[in-house]
């Protein structure tokens, strides 16, 4: 197991995803974007909703000898993107450069 997904592991078990549903439609929130914060020392969970699009933050205390442990493991990267190339993704990448992003 790689060091991100033991982050992971770590993030969705603090954060208990699985519990986690959408205000407004009742859907299964989606874990997006995780980060390490320095002061006070916590990690931030972003989740969104698969349906509604909407977007919920969490934070994870944490005491300076974990943060410190994570940046560690996270290799001194502050933020773990978690978010694959979905359809809904690609979609949303498909329409911002027919807007002239990304060009």
């Amino acid at each position: 197991m790689s060091k991100k997904e033991e982050i992971l592991k770590q993030v969705e078990k603090a954060v208990n995803i699985q519990e986690k549903k959408c205000p407004f439609c009742g859907i299964q929130m989606q874990l997006r974007r995780t980060w390490l914060r320095t002061a006070p020392y916590a990690r931030r969970v972003l989740v969104k909703c698969p349906k509604c699009f909407s977007l919920q933050l969490f934070g994870v205390p944490l005491n300076k000898e974990e943060f410190l442990k994570q940046l560690e493991e996270s290799e001194g990267k502050h933020v773990l993107d978690i978010v694959t190339a979905s359809g809904e993704d690609m979609e949303i990448q498909r329409r911002l450069e027919s807007l002239g992003y990304f060009g």
